[in-house]
């Protein structure tokens, strides 16, 4: 898993943290270019996909692909890799968002060919 995370997170140097985790915000997995808190990240990426999930299904309809919240120093994204797995990811200001996005769907299918 670490393998994984480090080559996803050598995609773009603004990359901070990338956590693979349950959907209840258990840690499976973390690698991180700074001191950042795996349960922090884990338990933050499980809260919002839990928000942006019902507020997607609720307000668009269908199924949540990718959560971007952005801060004033960064983005926190968060994708489903399966039904009871995520990626979250912590970047600094100025990452290409599209091409992150596309990253992470590299990612998941990477995870799942190694399930």
């Amino acid at each position: 898993m670490y393998a994984l995370l480090s080559a996803f997170n050598n995609t773009d140097p603004r990359i901070q943290a990338s956590a693979v985790t349950s959907i209840d915000g258990v840690a499976l997995g973390y690698a991180h270019q700074y001191g950042g808190n795996e349960d922090h990240v884990c338990g933050m990426g499980s809260a919002l996909f839990a928000v942006g999930k019902n507020s997607i299904a609720t307000l668009l309809g269908g199924d949540c692909k990718h959560l971007v919240v952005t801060g004033e120093q960064g983005y926190v994204l968060v994708a489903l890799l399966n039904q009871d797995v995520l990626l979250v990811a912590v970047t600094q200001e100025g990452v290409d968002l599209p091409k992150l996005m596309q990253a992470m769907d590299g990612f998941r299918e990477d995870f799942l060919l190694a399930q």
